[in-house]
Formats: C-alpha cells, structure tokens, sequence
C-alpha cells in the first residue's frame, strides 16, 4: 500500500467455506462481516482460503467490532511502511529549496498521506499551503482547494506556476468554454492543483467532472468560513461536504489561522470527518517582542528605534 500510515488495522478471515462468488467477492464479504468495509478499506491479497483486508482508518468501535469475531478471524495490528518521509523532504527541497519542515507540517502531511481528515490550525505565515501542497506532489492524481477570494487562488497559482507545477483555478470572471477546458484537464490531464471558489460546488457541470476526476486530497482553505459561530460565516461553504458524497473515500484537509474549540467541533461536523482530528501550532512568535516606553517624545523617540534596527 503507497500511502503513509502511522498504523493500519490488518483482517485475515478464513472464507474457504463460504458459497459462490470468486476470492475477491468473499474477500469483501469477509471485510463486511468484520464491520470493517464503512470507509477506506482496501483488499490486501486473497489466497488459500484466508482474505486479507486493510483498514486505514482505526478507531475504537472498528476495533471493538472486529474483535468480537470468531476463533477464524484474526485481528494483527501492524505498522505500514507507505511514503517515507525521506520522499516528503525530496519534495520540499525539490520545489522549495528547504533541507527540512516548519514545526507541525511534516506531521500534518503524514496524516494527509494517511487519509486521515485532519483540521489544522496555524498562525499566519506558518506554511499552511505546503502542507496541502506537498502531499498532493508526492501523490497521484489532483488536488482540489477551496479557497474564498480570487486573489488568493492568484497569489498561490502563481506561486506553483514559478516552481513549474500545473495548477488551474475557476472563478466566475471566466468564459464556459475556458471553465470546461479545465475541467477536462483536470480530469484527463496532468494538473495537480485545482482552486475553486465553494459557489462552484452548486454547478452541476463541476460535480460531474469532480466525480470523474483521481483526487488525492480536498483541501479547504479559511475553513472558519463554514461555521455560524466563526467571525466570517460564508453560506457557500456548507456546500463543501456535498463533494464528499461524490467521493467519499478522498481525505479533507481543513486549514485555518484561528478557531476557538466550539468553531474547532462545528468546522469538522460540517466536513463530515470521519473521527475528530486536530493538529494545532503554537501562535507563539519567538521573535516578536512587546516594549512599552514612557517619553515626551514620541516621534523621536520612533525614530530612534528606527534608525537602531539593522
């Protein structure tokens, strides 16, 4: 299996007796009755009588379930090898020239590999894209973000474009014709990044050509917009977890600069994540300091300070 994964849940189901259907089927059928097949299950091999099914995404009632089953089956927990994070690190140095990751990021990427939905909450300046823009390189398929202004989808296209890396946006100041050509490149090209505004969810054209596209990750920038309870509420962006439907086994990655806890709970409710994760960076700033100073001189004493830094 290619994907990075801290731990995976291993099911071996002796199925030699059950009735019809070929390895595969009763392979399923095994994963099935192990309460296993709800989300992001994948079959391992199948041979002499035993089907092996993986199960990325652990939690406690999954476990409690699987080990309810008979003296047959066998639950193993075991570490995956998937994406190294030496490949994370070529990926970086490769396309931004940095020998190592800002605290946090290289762990939220590992997450993301995992297919593990992740909220992420990082001060300005934290490197918020490369976590989404990393795991998307070193992966097949194509990237989708959300994002709320045109600018920004903007100042990131350009950014990827400068390190010679396919990305497209769509946004309302462009002609069908153009919108349907990237859509189709999207989905039978190369393009590993796709910026969308969360109006373009109510297009129908769009969701077609979402559900035929290999998304690797969906990536929500400003996720703070999708809560009643934050300071930007955005409609729009409720629409976000109607793409999860149309391929429900793709992870979300949800960033945003601040969230209280109740903005924290109502942003992954609203995504549908499949169990709440969140990773969260100091807002901390070692080299910012705060000096308060008493003078009569206020412009002077300004200028002072001025001239003195290097």
């Amino acid at each position: 299996y290619t994907k990075t994964c801290d731990w995976i849940l291993v099911y071996v189901a002796d199925y030699s007796k059950m009735a019809g259907g070929s390895d595969s089927d009763r392979a399923v059928t095994a994963g099935i009755d192990a309460g296993l097949i709800a989300q992001n299950v994948y079959l391992y091999g199948a041979s002499e009588g035993l089907a092996v099914v993986v199960h990325m995404s652990i939690n406690r009632d999954v476990i409690a379930r699987a080990l309810k089953l008979g003296a047959s089956q066998h639950i193993v927990l075991a570490q995956s090898v998937g994406l190294p994070r030496e490949k994370l690190l070529e990926t970086l140095k490769r396309h931004w020239g940095y020998e190592r990751f800002r605290p946090l990021q290289l762990e939220t990427i590992e997450d993301v590999c995992a297919g593990r939905d992740t909220l992420v909450l990082m001060p300005t300046g934290g490197g918020k894209s490369v976590v989404y823009q990393v795991p998307a390189l070193a992966s097949e398929g194509v990237c989708v973000v959300v994002t709320p202004l045109i600018a920004l989808m903007k100042d990131q296209i350009d950014r990827l474009r400068s390190r010679r890396i396919l990305a497209e946006s769509i946004h309302s100041g462009m002609s069908p014709r153009d919108i349907d050509r990237i859509l189709d490149n999207c989905v039978y090209g190369s393009v590993k990044f796709l910026y969308i505004a969360p109006e373009r969810i109510d297009s129908e054209l769009f969701r077609t050509r979402f559900g035929k596209m290999r998304v690797s990750l969906l990536a929500v920038d400003e996720a703070h917009c999708i809560s009643q309870w934050g300071y930007d509420f955005r409609p729009s962006y409720l629409r976000i977890a109607r793409l999860r439907e149309l391929q429900p086994d793709v992870p979300v990655l949800a960033l945003t600069a601040s969230a209280t806890p109740e903005v924290a709970e109502d942003i992954m409710r609203r995504l549908k994540f499949r169990e709440p994760h969140v990773r969260r960076m100091s807002f901390e700033r070692a080299n910012l300091s705060y000096v308060v100073r008493r003078t009569e001189d206020k412009h002077g004493q300004l200028l002072r300070i001025v001239g003195s830094v290097p």
